[in-house]
């Protein structure tokens, strides 16, 4: 099997990555660019080299197919496969397949035994931090072997019910490969997507958010409330998919969910049908296969089929269900980057209003370390007058059918040249633009120094936070500041923050600084706290130079002895 370029320096990156980075990577490949193919290419360059490898899905279909994958392009490198619910538990081969539910056990640990690479696969169902599960496995290899390495592959860097994966407090600190989706769509690896705005939106007004989403049961009562606007929705759904064959539809709930299965029922006999989290598995791998083979047109469904539901033949989706999460926006919206033989696109009716939530998904799909969306602001998209597409907020002109936008009146800034105050309400995020980084020591009385780093933002005067790169070691604090500091800098973290300073006054391209920062702004407390940190391009530099350099300069303690001996 021919790997596609994109695939190839998937690997590639992931290879170079190993090589000058202690940090947890991750690859970002849409949904339908061959995940399981790069998974594949990168167990058998461990095993080339000697090395064991341990691949881990949430979802048995998931282990099956990648392992039969890996088998085909290796035929000769033996493959085990650890699953309850495939009932196989084999795990002494070079190349294991496994489930997390499975494999997490300590017993099911020492039947895999000494492993060089582990790989999770769809890892933004990874808890933030970790879990109970994935952190006991990740430490037993690492007592096993303290060189092991850990790596992620992902159609979208964001949890579901959350933010960015990545991050430096994260499992995952850095994405070492991301195919952007506009270039696979043009190559035609993936199915071009055009969206159009119905003239009928669901009212979240009232409903409330917990943990930066929509309260699911408030979603639901919203949405049904009124049975008109239900069957107005699903009246404009099959009118503008007349010319679909396969159309795939989420909605907010249970009673939603049926008010629509019943509405389109009305419309089309025979030609929809149900599934959610509670249908039975046997029920529910019957419809699908029907829905993937054609038998019906309308597939309603609640979040179920946002991960892992292969049907290429999807060409419209249909949002029914708004949600304030990026993760969840682009797992709906990429059943449909599928290519089929039976489609030439996909179209996305968005009757929440994700779209101008969020965007357009190469907007946010290609930025990992996009957030949640925060109160107020511009919407990052806008609509055409004449044809209803949903482009992007800057756009100038429609891309179906060249409507031109009128030229947007300049304003000038109004906002004070300082750090805004919340006048009251929830709590918010915000981008800023950083115009410059400082660094001075900070010693506060009768605790140890700290790094203190000075953001200036453009539009706005400076936001501050403090490295504890003299904390104890092992401490929260201290594991928190080596974090920040590898994510900057190629130079072992210093246990001094002199050694750090006097290195930035050495070189001020030895510490990278972001192009970006989102701010969190919490009611009731004055200055922002930093949640992320965006366009930071690490330097490598140079072992020798660095080495001179730490020759030239005074410094604590010599934080340069490890390259000078090759380490």
């Amino acid at each position: 099997m021919q790997p596609r370029w994109y695939q190839t320096e998937a690997v590639e990156a992931i290879a170079a990555h190993f090589a000058t980075s202690n940090t947890n990577p991750a690859i970002i490949l849409p949904t339908g660019a061959g995940k399981s193919l790069v998974i594949a290419m990168l167990a058998q360059r461990m095993v080339a080299n000697g090395g064991r490898v341990a691949v881990f899905q949430h979802r048995a279909e998931l282990i099956r197919q990648n392992a039969q994958k890996f088998q085909a392009i290796c035929p000769d490198v033996p493959v085990g496969i650890w699953s309850a619910s495939l009932n196989q538990k084999s795990g002494s081969q070079p190349v294991v397949f496994a489930g997390i539910q499975s494999a997490a056990k300590e017993e099911s640990l020492l039947h895999l035994g000494w492993r060089d690479l582990i790989i999770a696969d769809e890892c933004h169902l990874i808890p933030p931090d970790g879990d109970g599960q994935w952190l006991s496995m990740l430490r037993y290899w690492q007592r096993l072997n303290p060189d092991f390495r850990f790596a992620g592959l992902t159609a979208s860097p964001w949890r579901l019910d959350s933010g960015s994966i990545i991050g430096a407090d994260r499992m995952l600190q850095t994405v070492a490969f991301s195919a952007p989706i506009t270039r696979l769509i043009e190559e035609g690896y993936l199915c071009n997507l055009i969206s159009k705005d119905p003239d009928n939106h669901i009212d979240t007004s009232g409903v409330k958010m917990a943990g930066g989403e929509y309260i699911l049961k408030q979603l639901d009562d919203a949405a049904s409330k009124d049975a008109a606007k239900v069957d107005l929705a699903c009246r404009e759904l099959v009118a503008r998919t007349a010319g679909r064959n396969s159309v795939l539809v989420f909605c907010c709930g249970r009673k939603h969910a049926r008010m629509v299965v019943e509405a389109i029922a009305n419309l089309e006999p025979g030609n929809v049908a149900y599934v959610d989290g509670i249908t039975s598995k046997s029920e529910r791998e019957d419809t699908l296969e029907a829905f993937a083979s054609q038998q019906f047109k309308y597939l309603v469904n609640i979040d179920v089929l946002t991960t892992g539901f292969d049907a290429p033949c999807i060409d419209a989706i249909a949002m029914l269900r708004p949600s304030q999460s990026k993760g969840l926006v682009y797992q709906m919206i990429g059943r449909g980057l599928r290519t089929h033989h039976t489609k030439q696109d996909c179209l996305v009716l968005d009757f929440a209003g994700n779209l101008i939530t969020h965007g357009p998904i190469d907007s946010f799909a290609d930025d990992y370390r996009t957030t949640q969306r925060g109160e107020g602001g511009e919407a990052p998209s806008k609509v055409c007058p004449e044809c209803k597409e949903i482009v992007h907020a800057a756009a100038t002109q429609c891309s179906q059918c060249d409507y031109q936008f009128p030229e947007k009146e300049i304003k000038h800034d109004i906002r004070p040249a300082e750090v805004r105050v919340l006048s009251g309400g929830e709590d918010a995020m915000e981008t800023v633009d950083v115009e410059s980084v400082s660094y001075s020591v900070y010693a506060p009385e009768h605790k140890p120094r700290m790094l203190r780093v000075t953001y200036k933002l453009i539009g706005a005067a400076a936001v501050a936070e403090y490295i504890c790169l003299e904390h104890t070691q092992g401490s929260w604090q201290q594991k928190k500041a080596a974090a920040w500091w590898r994510e900057r800098s190629d130079v072992p973290v210093p246990d001094s923050v002199w050694a750090a300073y006097r290195l930035h006054k050495a070189d001020e391209f030895a510490i990278a600084s972001p192009r970006q920062l989102v701010l969190k702004w919490t009611k009731g407390k004055r200055w922002p706290d930093i949640v992320q940190y965006i366009g930071i391009q690490k330097a490598i530099m140079d072992a020798g130079y660095l080495a001179d350099l730490g020759d030239t300069i005074y410094i604590d303690r010599d934080i340069f002895q490890s390259l000078r001996k090759g380490g």
